[in-house]
């Protein structure tokens, strides 16, 4: 049986890996609610796993507790993408900018 600094530290691996491979690509793609809905039942499955609970009660409170929020994380990620973006002297993105 996995002891509770354990779990944590599962936690805190899926939350790095989940920020390289499950959001991979997303930032410059448009994300509608069933694909936001398909990604936190990944998520939530996750914390399932790891944290041996079938409650939403806990999912929920572990997920508020680790501030992992799906919609959060791509709109932090599309901005980064953003602004990154910006930078570049490319005349589609001025485009672009110009109907935002």
């Amino acid at each position: 049986m996995h002891n509770r600094h354990t779990k944590i530290a599962m936690y805190a691996t899926y939350e790095n890996l989940s920020q390289s491979c499950l959001y991979y690509g997303l930032e410059a793609s448009p994300v509608n609610k069933s694909l936001m809905k398909s990604l936190e039942f990944v998520l939530n499955g996750v914390v399932r796993k790891i944290f041996a609970t079938k409650s939403n009660e806990d999912v929920n409170g572990c997920l508020s507790f680790f501030n992992c929020v799906v919609s959060d994380a791509i709109y932090n990620r599309k901005l980064r993408f953003l602004s990154k973006l910006k930078y570049f002297d490319n005349m589609l993105f001025s485009l672009v900018e110009q109907d935002l």
